[in-house]
């Protein structure tokens, strides 16, 4: 990438520096600190990390994990084994997750002492977690904990909780391996760039430049009209202060050629410090955009930020970087054989993956047989859930993604219109019935998040359950607080309950909402006339 030339209006804000000390970083910093856990409302897309399909592939990889260190009585029963999460943000992948392996632990009879750690570099994401009615029979079992965590910087886990700290010298008395979940979080730390070129290693020297319009008072206004661009200068090893990060660029400028190299060091730096603290036990899995072979097509440009929401960004994490980095140090790594828009890779240290076999087996079938992505670009896309055109196609797919809250908002019309023309069959019906309880259990509250208690119960409704539908349409009100339609659809069920003054109350309620409601003024007058009558 040439260097850009700014014109008269342009300022220049890093020049001639590694990309990793530019301070495009923390702009993408302040960016988190001040929105908090309105970060996740439809600004920053996380979905795809963040749904029960892959909290079920994550749960069976990390049980079969603990089964082969139980068989090589490599564990501890009656110690805390801990699962520590890198970047929880919004906790929705966190909730799912805990509940799958509860669930499988109590299934498969799995005596050890679970501890979740939800960690985060934004108190407020912490807070919120910690708050969440949701974590809360979990904080109350004893299997919850919280830290705030720098994925960057921190050397150790201060638990909130317990105050326990997770730290090297505590852990080197042989207690449990570690597993470390890091989910859309090394797409947004620090990364090098260099280029291979004639046998010749080439630093990439970052240039920011923005239109001095897109400044207040020193700050940025807009990440996404800052402009990065590249030179690229003959360097030398070593260049870290770090013999196994410099073993790995060396390992580049020795395979690669006309290539640049996007190096993840803050993701490394980041791995260094949680091998440290599991005393190099441990099994890290991480699904991010990134790619972990084909590296000559990947990488024939520099890198370059991908922006969310104008001001923050991500660039896509090279795994194979991380693996390189991991049989450097004696571990081994596991890497999904198709390269997808979401890549998940698995790490181990401490053992390999030829010896974890129950592990090895559950990657293989969580990863390669059908993967995340894959179920995101099927089951998860909004243009493949519109073409689900009756009942009987939704059923079988609300069950392959485990029946995920925000699909059946997605189908939730089509449903509604299924039954209502009489087109729906008694037995997929009966089915839905069934698996309502489940869908609700799955919901969790985030800001902007869409109304599943009123969608259930809009169903209920539909199929002339009316208790049921009140009993959802009352928690769609303590959860998303009073919206007229939810109050026309309560009279509407108090109506046919032959329940006419609750009616009323529940019309009324509406028309103070939204006095332009001319239905429940309507149903208002029909009541009063059939009483008079």
């Amino acid at each position: 990438m040439e260097a850009m030339i700014p014109t008269f209006n342009e300022l220049i804000l890093d020049e001639n520096i590694p990309f990793s000390q530019s301070r495009i970083w923390d702009y993408q910093r302040d960016y988190y600190a001040k929105q908090g856990i309105h970060a996740w409302a439809n600004k920053i897309p996380f979905y795809i990390t963040s749904n029960p399909y892959i909290a079920n592939s994550y749960a069976h990889i990390i049980i079969r994990f603990i089964q082969d260190c139980i068989k090589k009585n490599s564990l501890d029963p009656a110690a805390p084994f801990y699962i520590v999460e890198i970047g929880a943000g919004s906790g929705t992948f966190s909730f799912y997750l805990l509940k799958r392996l509860a669930g499988l632990k109590e299934a498969l009879s799995v005596n050890v002492q679970l501890v979740y750690v939800m960690t985060d570099l934004i108190r407020e994401n912490i807070d919120f977690s910690m708050a969440h009615e949701n974590f809360q029979p979990f904080i109350a079992a004893g299997m919850l904990d919280f830290a705030h965590f720098d994925a960057e910087y921190s050397k150790e886990i201060a638990l909130l909780r317990s105050k326990t700290i997770l730290r090297k010298e505590d852990n080197k008395k042989g207690k449990n391996p570690f597993v470390f979940i890091a989910n859309y979080c090394f797409d947004s730390l620090k990364h090098d760039v260099f280029q291979v070129s004639g046998g010749s290693l080439l630093e990439g020297l970052c240039k920011l430049t923005t239109d001095a319009a897109n400044m207040d008072k020193d700050q940025v206004v807009q990440l996404n009209q800052v402009k990065v661009s590249f030179q690229f200068q003959e360097t030398q090893l070593p260049y870290y202060h770090h013999e196994v990060l410099n073993q790995l660029l060396q390992h580049y400028k020795a395979t690669a050629d006309q290539q640049y190299i996007s190096f993840p060091i803050g993701p490394l730096m980041c791995i260094k410090h949680l091998l440290d603290i599991a005393d190099n036990r441990l099994l890290l899995i991480s699904s991010d955009k990134g790619f972990s072979k084909h590296l000559d097509i990947y990488q024939k440009e520099a890198p370059a930020p991908v922006f969310h929401d104008n001001n923050c960004f991500s660039l896509s994490v090279n795994f194979d970087a991380i693996s390189q980095y991991f049989k450097l140090t004696g571990g081994d790594s596991f890497n999904q054989f198709t390269e997808q828009a979401l890549t998940t890779s698995a790490f181990i240290s401490g053992f390999t993956f030829a010896d974890m076999q129950e592990t090895a087996l559950a990657l293989e079938t969580s990863l390669n047989s059908f993967g995340h992505s894959t179920i995101n670009n099927l089951f998860l896309n909004a243009s493949f859930t519109a073409n689900l055109l009756n009942i009987e196609a939704i059923l079988p797919f609300l069950g392959a993604i485990r029946w995920d809250p925000r699909v059946f908002n997605s189908c939730r019309d089509v449903i509604i219109n299924q039954i209502r023309n009489g087109y729906a069959r008694t037995s997929d019906i009966e089915d839905l019935k069934e698996k309502m309880p489940v869908i609700e259990e799955h919901f969790y509250m985030l800001p902007k998040t869409p109304d599943t208690f009123f969608d259930i119960g809009v169903f209920f409704q539909e199929i002339q359950h009316y208790e049921r539908a009140l009993e959802y349409y009352e928690k769609s009100i303590r959860h998303f607080g009073e919206k007229d339609i939810t109050l026309y659809n309560m009279g509407l069920c108090h109506y046919h309950l032959n329940q006419p003054a609750a009616a009323v109350e529940s019309f009324s309620a509406a028309l103070q909402q939204n006095p332009t409601y001319i239905m429940a003024r309507g149903w208002i007058a029909q009541i009063a006339a059939e009483s008079a009558q």
